[in-house]
């Protein structure tokens, strides 16, 4: 019964941090294949500087002042945590079959 317990609470956060994934490389790839209220929910750090940087293609995370604030899809900043390999994925279908691996490999 502890395994199944345990089993499921690790479980759902990687299920949440999936879609998450999931719905932020859509933004970024496929932008016509998710609801308009999203076309324009997430930033790249380029919109913000005029010189290059090193987190130029990483997603702006705007600062928030509430712990409530930090866990919103925006700030959790999830995608800039990602590999550049799996980041530069643009198929759906192979960064779907890859993400799966890597939250599995991965321990929180």
């Amino acid at each position: 019964m502890n395994s199944i317990a345990h089993m499921s609470q690790n479980s759902i956060p990687k299920l949440h941090n999936y879609r998450i994934l999931l719905l932020v490389h859509k933004f970024t790839y496929h932008k016509s294949k998710l609801p308009i209220v999203f076309s324009t929910y997430f930033n790249d750090n380029q919109l913000f500087y005029e010189y290059n940087t090193r987190g130029e293609k990483l997603l702006h995370l705007t600062g928030c002042h509430t712990s409530i604030g930090h866990k919103c899809i925006k700030y959790k900043g999830l995608w800039n945590n990602l590999s550049l390999d799996l980041k530069s994925i643009t198929s759906n279908k192979l960064f779907n079959n890859k993400l799966k691996i890597f939250l599995r490999s991965s321990s929180d």
